[in-house]
């Protein structure tokens, strides 16, 4: 009968090891009945929290992609102010055009001729001027002459 007994100390151990599963896994599924409800609260907030960010991610897409519109805009115009400054004279070379220029303008006015007849014009009025004041010396002391604003 030993056998039998071992036979019945198995059962026994089996009964046993079986109150104490159900015990420790009735234990386990009471917790978790009990934080079922919580958790699924839990889930619909954030299933309400996502759907929020989800609208506030597409807001914020719409936003990045009207800026990248207005970005790109942007370097368009400055592209092409770019080329343009590449395209327009150089400050040197600005210089140097507008000195041709002027001599082409000096030149066509003769203007270093002009200067020389002036002076001799005012050479001679001066000399004039000189000899009159000389030649009339008694009569003309103390007169304003009307031309050129002198006192003899």
């Amino acid at each position: 009968m030993p056998f039998e007994d071992k036979l019945e100390q198995l059962e026994h151990f089996c009964l046993d090891l079986r109150e104490t599963l159900e015990d420790r896994l009735l234990l386990v599924l009471a917790d978790l009945e009990k934080q079922v409800p919580d958790l699924l609260q839990k889930f619909q907030r954030e299933s309400a929290d996502g759907a929020e960010r989800a609208e506030k991610l597409k807001e914020l897409e719409v936003r990045v992609e009207m800026f990248c519109r207005r970005m790109s805009t942007q370097e368009e115009r400055l592209q092409s102010c770019a080329e343009r400054a590449e395209k327009s004279v150089a400050l040197p070379q600005l210089r140097s055009l507008c000195r041709e220029e002027l001599q082409k303008k000096l030149t066509e006015e003769d203007l270093l001729g002009t200067t020389a007849l002036v002076r001799k014009q005012q050479d001679s009025l001066n000399e004039a001027t000189r000899r009159c004041s000389f030649n009339c010396r008694g009569s003309w002391i103390g007169c304003t002459w009307p031309d050129f604003g002198r006192r003899f």
